[in-house]
């Protein structure tokens, strides 16, 4: 409630047309999007004033609310007009996409697709869009078509998500020297911008796991780089999660689920 809070004290900061309330909303809508607390923001969304769920910003809100709550058709409307109104909330397009892909429910997953489209076709290009998709088409077995997105968001920004992603379908579509490429770029933008090891943890895990398979392919250097990114994963994020009473094993390197 620290945006609600300031407004409240300093209502001139919003300008004439936007009342107090409306930021006071958009934190409260905000903080059940961000505890996926799905349900109730959507009934909170409900009983709004229509003036207030005008706001581009709520709109957005409530499109991710509307998709993980299953009314995807009415989740996809929101958040394309909230795309129309401002630019930068399209990005409510690639969240909700982002949230249904992730999901343990398989209709969620298959209709994540239709919101990374949308924010394609109104932002062609979009590096961020196409990154996002093509990891969910790697989430759902779509792994040439996953390729296809990744390199596209490659050309645009390269980052070390997309080429540790490029790497992973590398192995799974048995292209070893095309893996070891991505790997060893992944490593390179890494060392680039300084980032000893990522805030995501899975990409610190998946950066220690690319050096592995270039130590293993003979790479001198990557030996070196994962003995490195091994124990600095160590001291900065502790060994990875285990459910009780499960025991060290060669998985333990493995990246967990964020």
């Amino acid at each position: 409630g620290y945006q609600a809070a300031e407004v409240m004290r300093n209502p001139e900061m919003l300008g004439r047309d936007k009342p107090p309330e409306l930021w006071m909303q958009r934190d409260i809508v905000q903080s059940y999007v961000n505890f996926a607390v799905y349900d109730t923001g959507a009934q909170v969304m409900d009983e709004m004033p229509e003036a207030l769920r005008a706001d581009p910003h709520l709109k957005g809100m409530e499109a991710v609310l509307r998709a993980m709550t299953g009314q995807y058709d009415r989740g996809l409307k929101l958040a394309e007009a909230a795309c129309a109104a401002e630019r930068a909330d399209c990005a409510y397009l690639v969240m909700a996409g982002r949230r249904l892909s992730v999901s343990d429910d398989e209709a969620e997953r298959a209709e994540a697709g239709r919101y990374f489209k949308s924010a394609l076709t109104a932002r062609p290009g979009w590096a961020l869009a196409q990154r996002e998709y093509g990891m969910a088409l790697m989430r759902i077995g779509a792994y040439d078509e996953a390729a296809g997105m990744l390199k596209q968001s490659v050309e645009i920004e390269d980052t070390i998500t997309a080429r540790l992603r490029l790497g992973d379908l590398g192995h799974l579509l048995k292209r070893p020297g095309e893996s070891a490429t991505h790997y060893r770029r992944a490593l390179e933008l890494n060392a680039k911008y300084k980032v000893r090891v990522p805030i995501i943890r899975q990409n610190a895990r998946s950066l220690l796991r690319a050096a592995l398979v270039l130590q293993e392919a003979g790479d001198e250097d990557a030996a070196a780089i994962a003995k490195a990114l091994g124990k600095h994963i160590q001291e900065v994020l502790g060994p990875p999660r285990r459910k009780h009473g499960e025991e060290d094993g060669p998985g333990d390197a493995g990246e967990g689920r964020n």
